[in-house]
């Protein structure tokens, strides 16, 4: 998981800079990172699960209530999700175009 908030960082610096904001200040620079990374967090979650077939989703609920560890809930998303890396692909574009107004 570590991994993939790794990515999600850069994501959102590169978005931060493409958009272009002169003389921000630190604090509110990292406020707007933490902010942009809770919301495409939050986008991806809601994403993934309404992909999720209908039958998996008390699987799911399951997997939640256990608190299973990472690995194991990707695998699961990855087993049921056809298609999962392309739909997190489109996801990240589909926000970009929209933070960036394209």
């Amino acid at each position: 998981m570590e991994n993939i908030d790794l990515n999600l960082n850069k994501f959102v610096e590169k978005l931060i800079e493409e958009k272009n904001y002169p003389n921000l200040e630190p604090e509110i620079l990292a406020q707007m990172k933490e902010d942009l990374n809770l919301r495409l967090e939050n986008l991806i979650n809601v994403t993934i699960v309404n992909s999720l077939p209908d039958e998996k989703l008390e699987e799911f609920e399951e997997l939640i209530d256990k608190q299973v560890g990472v690995e194991e809930m990707q695998k699961f998303m990855s087993d049921n999700i056809q298609g999962l890396p392309d739909l997190i692909s489109r996801t990240l574009l589909d926000f970009r175009k929209k933070y960036l107004n394209l």
